[in-house]
């Protein structure tokens, strides 16, 4: 994949009020971040003559841990989407040749569970992460949504660690 900036369209499938992304179906959310790439890229009135063009990368940005206001079976305030509907929106994204964000909102979990659970499709060029601190609202012991939360180096080192270890493999 080329570098630039990206432009992607984000949310989860079905449901419009959580982002642009719920308001198509898949092949609808791939066309839609083309054409906001496309737009990003026309010629502007204002350039420089001379000026290099721009190179917007179209990406769909996946929510697949959805925070929740009350405790889950596993206590994690998670709405996890099955590895399955992962799965789909992965290979479209193959296919399309496009850019995916994962999005997990971590609620009161640990996101090493959030990452390692998706670790086949990390092991993509073209999947990335996206940790959502806004939900992680474990260290207030309030639940996700009623105070804006945070992670810490203690948290995301980890996984950092663990993504560059599935690159150098």
């Amino acid at each position: 994949f080329a570098q630039g900036p990206l432009v992607s369209v984000y949310g989860y499938p079905g449901i419009c009020f959580m982002g642009e992304l719920g308001c198509h179906d898949t092949a609808g959310a791939v066309a839609r971040a083309r054409e906001l790439a496309a737009q990003y890229n026309a010629p502007r009135p204002e350039a420089q003559a001379g000026s290099l063009p721009r190179y917007a990368i179209p990406a769909l940005h996946l929510i697949v841990d959805v925070a929740q206001p009350t405790p889950q079976g596993d206590g994690s305030y998670l709405a996890r989407m099955p590895v399955e509907d992962v799965r789909a929106h992965v290979e479209a994204a193959r296919a399309a040749g496009v850019l995916l964000f994962l999005d997990m909102q971590v609620g009161w979990s640990d996101p090493m569970v959030g990452v390692t659970r998706l670790e086949e499709f990390l092991r993509e060029p073209f999947v990335h992460v996206g940790l959502d601190p806004e939900f992680a609202t474990r260290r207030y012991n309030r639940p996700p949504g009623s105070v804006i939360g945070t992670l810490d180096v203690t948290q995301v080192r980890p996984v950092q660690a663990y993504l560059a270890r599935l690159a150098a493999e």
